[in-house]
């Protein structure tokens, strides 16, 4: 009762190729054409595109110095008042905490003040 239906080698199934049925070989050569034109324009425009960030002709310069060295005319640069400026309020805050509440509040004050001047002693 077993039913022997001819089987093909194994072979045969990789030496096959597919065939396209999808219709793709039947548009007119002008169109395939287009297409072709229409991708090398695109590729040719995303290369260009790409060389000019590369070579950075979009980059602007910027508005402000952001160096940390100071200019010829002023003794000190605007990071570094910054920084100063903040060392200040530390020390203020730190200085009227000690003499109104005591030094176990405002020595919290004080180790950011230590922190703060480790830190520029390093960055500046």
């Amino acid at each position: 009762m077993t039913d022997e239906t001819p089987r093909q080698p194994r072979t045969a199934d990789r030496t096959r190729r597919p065939t396209v049925s999808d219709g793709r070989d039947a548009a007119p050569a002008r169109e395939v054409a287009a297409t072709r034109r229409r991708s090398d324009d695109d590729r040719v425009e995303r290369s260009k595109q790409a060389r000019q960030i590369l070579s950075g002709a979009e980059i602007e310069r910027p508005t402000r110095l952001s160096s940390s060295w100071a200019a010829p005319s002023a003794p000190i640069s605007e990071s570094q008042r910054t920084y100063l400026i903040s060392m200040l309020v530390l020390l203020a805050i730190g200085l009227v905490l000690a003499f109104t509440v005591g030094f176990g509040i405002a020595s919290i004050f004080f180790f950011l003040l230590a922190l703060g001047l480790i830190g520029g002693w390093l960055a500046f």
